[in-house]
């Protein structure tokens, strides 16, 4: 990628867009952010990648919600991106029943204020969508041509709604756009509620773990720094006209791993043992399990995920620490 390039990164505050805007900036490439900074977790968190994304004279950072129109227009016209990489979102399950106006503000009004500027200037689009699209998909493993998929909640409805959007504007005006089906995506600065971060502070604080769901209930943990890789990547191809690009693409580790396993695993990295497991029925709208096939990501990039549980878990653990010795 040539220096002069510029990406706009949505949501580049959160967890896999800082990681992303780090990344670019490393390169050389210049970064527009946006981010609402919304209160869905602690803002100080947001406030702190800001500042080391500001560090670098090639960021700069609006902050505003990327459903609002006029001000997304802005942005463009100041901006003039090469590429967006749209991560902005109203995330996991937790929230939903008290926070379905949110979700659906962010989710889908966001996407299509970002779809109908990126048509207007025809600039590539690249947006995270969710492996939680395949919902009750009994086929394992999910493959992207799967034409049974069976969302469960409100969160991945709207993904899916997003996905069959931006095919309408690729087929009909032409649009590039590359939809990413991210699978369990964990590494340092993850989110505090994503289950890893959970397990981690109640080993350390000394605190009972509940897992949710029976040995059966597994996820396909991805290292976000192949996350990120497999984005920047992709984006480099998207905005350089690459083709063929499909549509969607898995991206995964392929290898499910049990909440159980996950929690054995982290007592080992730890070298600390659960004061208490606790056990419940697995939450409504939940997935039982997540496994991606990758082959389609594997014929076009030639690599797929492959950074073991136990080694992204160390450099989890070794942030964590770096973080509390600060």
């Amino acid at each position: 990628m040539e220096r002069s390039t510029t990406y706009l990164v949505t949501g580049v505050l959160g967890f896999i867009g800082s990681h992303v805007a780090q990344r670019l900036l490393a390169e050389g490439v210049t970064v527009c952010g946006v981010d609402a900074i919304t209160d869905y977790y602690d803002v100080a968190i947001k406030h702190r990648r800001l500042a080391t994304l500001q560090a670098s004279p090639l960021f700069s950072f609006y902050h505003q919600d990327v459903a609002e129109e006029a001000a997304m227009a802005s942005v463009w016209k100041a901006a003039r991106p090469a590429a967006v990489i749209h991560l902005a979102a109203q995330a996991g399950v937790v929230h939903l029943a008290e926070q379905s106006a949110a979700y659906l503000h962010s989710n889908i009004e966001g996407f299509n204020t970002l779809l109908r500027q990126c048509a207007q200037w025809q600039t590539p689009l690249l947006y995270a969508s969710s492996s939680s699209v395949y919902g009750a998909t009994t086929t394992l493993p999910y493959q992207e041509r799967d034409p049974a998929l069976a969302p469960l909640n409100l969160y991945a409805r709207s993904k899916l709604h997003n996905e069959r959007t931006a095919a309408l504007y690729r087929e009909a005006l032409g649009l590039p756009c590359v939809g990413l089906r991210l699978f369990s995506v964990y590494g340092e600065d993850m989110r505090p509620d994503l289950v890893i971060h959970k397990f981690v502070h109640a080993l350390v604080m000394g605190t009972p773990i509940t897992l949710f769901g029976d040995e059966g209930v597994a996820r396909d943990f991805t290292y976000v720094g192949d996350v990120v890789r497999v984005i920047c990547d992709l984006a480099a191809r998207l905005q350089q006209g690459a083709s063929p690009l499909a549509p969607i693409y898995n991206v995964g580790h392929c290898a499910p791993v049990s909440v159980q396993t996950l929690l054995s695993t982290l007592e080992g990295v730890l070298e600390k043992k659960a004061v208490e497991v606790r056990y419940a029925p697995l939450r409504e709208g939940e997935m039982r399990v997540t496994y991606a096939d990758t082959t389609l990501l594997q014929a076009t990039l030639g690599y797929t995920p492959s950074t073991p549980l136990v080694e992204g878990l160390r450099r989890y653990w070794a942030w964590w620490q770096g973080q509390r010795n600060e």
